[in-house]
């Protein structure tokens, strides 16, 4: 797992997918580097391997607990500002889908967005920041307000604004590549309620939203067809990112069998292109989430135990609206989709040497044809599955400077609505596509060792 905190989001000022991959082992970002909206994500290898394919599931995106992806043709699937966030985290292997969702094949990015607590020291009741940053290349810049408000012991406020103005990238032999610019506005408000003095039983609501409205090439993430970069297509395009949570947490540090969580969510993520050679088209995804866990904690005199059991649900469509031509089509296809899971992780710690971590879970889903996808492809029909996921992870600490580490993690992905119902072409029998699950097994082991050096004036050497 590596986690970039506030300070390292700060310091290295990501501005795209690809720049926070330049920042973390095993993460890549797939697609074209020099355009904010045609970028995404993969870890090992897995996920998109270039934008516009479909890889929903092998690398689950989550800001706040809410799912986030996108997928059109050549686009990229994360469109939020990243300066909305305080904290990255990215786990790594198909292990990390216990708690997040069977297929996961790459691993897991979650962001959280920032809090009033973090700009506000003891006593504070208010706190302003602002920044602003530039780049004389695109001749553009980068502004943001932080408002942070304490209204006595039981609630906190922010509100963040940041705006994004850059031109069109410049080359080294002075040439401009066209589409490459990028404005884009974004926000975010969130609420903390504390509901005891001891601050353990929170309740937080959070909305946030990116827009971008210009001109860019109707390929943003590189294509074949771009073949000249500094006289590409270009075309009007606005892309909407939303996310709406509510989420509740009782920590009860009296009650070793509460450590309750729940988090409700809804996320958007839209694209409206206007290119009457091509696709023109309103374009989006929306995801309705909900997840409700606890831990359970058992502690003797050389053993720890953190028993974490929960449930997921999840209601998701995929839209598209041909506006100017009104056709029924197949071609990004309009679905629903219906999830259930239920999960289980233990860990067990002996003596402050043995870990042993496992974990199981289990995933229904059932696919819909929906909107003028009944039209285009009338025979289709919905269809549904069930996955199961286990997990198994040792450590032990053979010294204080030498480490081993194994697990084994077996996962099944559903297909996604893209892959079961997408056709391109005319009505056809047997157009669907009734795709069997996707398995793996996973197996990893490494070692960590450690060499110390004392030296007389008492510092050490660490390699």
């Amino acid at each position: 797992m590596t986690v970039l905190e506030q300070d390292d989001i700060d310091e290295q000022i990501p501005d795209s997918a690809a720049a926070l991959a330049s920042k973390i082992p095993g993460l890549n970002a797939a697609g074209n580097a020099s355009n904010p909206i045609g970028q995404n994500f993969n870890i090992r290898g897995f996920g998109p391997e270039s934008v516009g394919s479909s890889q929903e599931g092998r690398v689950q995106v989550n800001v706040d607990g809410a799912t986030k992806y996108y997928e059109s043709y050549r686009m990229g699937g994360f469109l939020s500002d990243l300066d909305l966030y305080k904290r990255v985290e990215v786990l790594r292997g198909p292990a990390a889908g216990t708690l997040y969702g069977s297929g996961v094949l790459g691993g897991v990015i979650n962001f959280t967005t920032k809090d009033a607590s973090d700009f506000l020291e003891d006593g504070d009741t208010g706190a302003l920041k602002i920044k602003m940053t530039g780049d004389s290349n695109q001749k553009g810049y980068k502004a943001s307000a932080i408002l942070a408000l304490r209204m006595g012991d039981s609630a906190e406020f922010l509100a963040s604004a940041n705006y994004t103005d850059f031109k069109n990238i410049i080359t080294s032999d002075g040439r401009e590549r066209l589409g490459t610019s990028i404005t884009a506005p974004s926000f975010l408000a969130k609420g903390t309620f504390y509901l005891n003095p001891e601050k353990e039983r929170i309740v937080r609501i959070a909305y946030s939203q990116t827009t971008s409205d210009g001109l860019s090439t109707n390929t943003p993430g590189g294509a074949p067809t771009d073949t000249n970069p500094f006289n590409p297509k270009l075309i009007p395009r606005q892309t909407f990112d939303k996310t709406a949570t509510i989420s509740y947490e009782d920590k009860a540090s009296d009650n070793p069998w509460l450590d309750l969580k729940a988090n409700f969510s809804w996320s958007q993520t839209r694209n409206v292109q206007t290119d009457p050679g091509f696709i023109s088209a309103d374009f989006s995804y929306d995801y309705y989430d909900g997840k409700l866990e606890n831990t359970f904690e058992t502690i003797g005199d050389n053993y720890k135990n953190f028993l974490t059991i929960g449930a997921s649900g999840r209601y998701h469509e995929r839209r598209r609206d041909n506006f100017l031509s009104g056709r029924a089509s197949s071609n990004h296809a309009e679905y629903d989709q219906r999830a259930f899971g239920i999960y289980a992780q233990n860990e067990f710690t002996w003596n402050e040497k043995l870990s042993v971590i496992g974990g199981v879970r289990v995933d229904w889903q059932e696919l819909s044809p929906s909107g003028t996808l009944t039209t285009a492809q009338p025979a289709y029909s919905g269809v549904s599955d069930v996955a199961f996921a286990p997990k198994l992870a040792v450590l032990y600490d053979i010294t204080d400077d030498f480490f081993v580490f194994g697990s084994y993690a077996y996962t099944e992905r559903m297909p996604s609505g893209d892959e079961e119902f997408d056709h391109f072409g005319p009505i056809i029998a047997d157009g669907q596509n009734f795709l069997d699950k996707e398995r793996a097994n996973s197996f990893e082991m490494w070692l960590w060792a450690r060499y110390r050096r004392h030296f007389p004036f008492g510092r050490q050497t660490l390699v």
